[in-house]
């Protein structure tokens, strides 16, 4: 839904250099593995999108696997995490797309495998103008469960009181699609992946409304 940026990774090496600490390079190394599959990191993120432990205590975790336990460093690292999620930028007429849903009396809601619980989302969904268009929000953190796992997907069918029929599930994962899916959710995909089986697909997330309309012909 919305593209940002990484520079707060670059903050934290300038913190470290400013205040003399020689691990820098160590925090770097740490940082650049999260792209790769890096096992430790996967297990940790895993952990915490599962609602196991604290997305502070997993970056404590990592901090301290590279022999960095100085809690200056993981309270600054845990404060420019945080503040990345405020410099988020929505991509360009999503927001039209989600009020006009709206108006159409969809009630919208976001289902997320995320570190991160639904508070903290919903303030970061506040911060860039879109809480109010959402009914809700489900987090794996607070839910212990992730797509395309059943509870998941009927964690948000039993808030809402409906059936599988009722919904349509929007996304862009083979697994989350498939999983939908498998659980008798209509989908439709988005900048999908290859190979995604999906019940409908769209080019862009402008063509949401028009697809709705096919279905309810």
């Amino acid at each position: 839904m919305y593209d940002h940026s990484k520079k707060e990774d670059d903050k934290l090496i300038k913190f470290l250099r400013k205040n003399g600490v020689n691990s820098y390079k160590s925090v770097d190394h740490c940082l650049a593995r999260r792209g790769s599959a890096d096992k430790q990191w996967e297990d940790l993120l895993n952990r915490t999108e599962h609602g196991l432990i604290s997305l502070y205590l997993a970056h404590k975790i990592e901090l301290e696997s590279v022999g960095i336990r100085d809690q200056r460093i993981i309270k600054k690292w845990q404060l420019i995490n945080r503040a990345s999620e405020y410099k988020r930028k929505l991509v360009p007429n999503r927001k039209l797309t989600l009020k006009k849903l709206k108006n159409l009396g969809y009630k919208l809601s976001i289902l997320t495998d995320a570190s991160r619980n639904s508070t903290s989302i919903e303030k970061t969904l506040s911060f860039i103008g879109l809480k109010n268009l959402f009914n809700s929000v489900f987090s794996s953190h607070d839910t212990g469960h992730m797509k395309p796992e059943k509870e998941a997907y009927f964690t948000v069918l039993k808030h809402f009181k409906l059936r599988p029929s009722e919904t349509i599930f929007v996304g862009h994962s083979k697994d989350e699609i498939e999983g939908a899916r498998k659980h008798g959710i209509r989908t439709i995909a988005v900048d999908w992946d290859k190979g995604t089986k999906s019940d409908f697909y769209a080019k862009n997330f402008n063509e949401i409304p028009k697809i709705l309309e096919k279905i309810n012909e």
